[in-house]
């Protein structure tokens, strides 16, 4: 039983680090790439024009 808390006490820093330092990892990952406009078709006219770089 004491080597199980050891083994988890050890653990448990290592888990909150990876835990506290994935948000800013994942920050500076864009959530599609540059090019997804120009390279995206859209199987309608309506869809097409959802894509075109406009102001909303």
């Amino acid at each position: 039983m004491k080597k199980t808390m050891k083994v988890i006490l050890a653990i448990l820093p290592v888990l909150a680090a990876a835990l506290g330092l994935s948000p800013d990892l994942l920050k500076n990952r864009p959530a599609v790439s540059p090019d997804y406009q120009e390279t995206v078709k859209a199987g309608t006219k309506a869809g097409q024009r959802s894509l075109e770089n406009r102001p909303f």
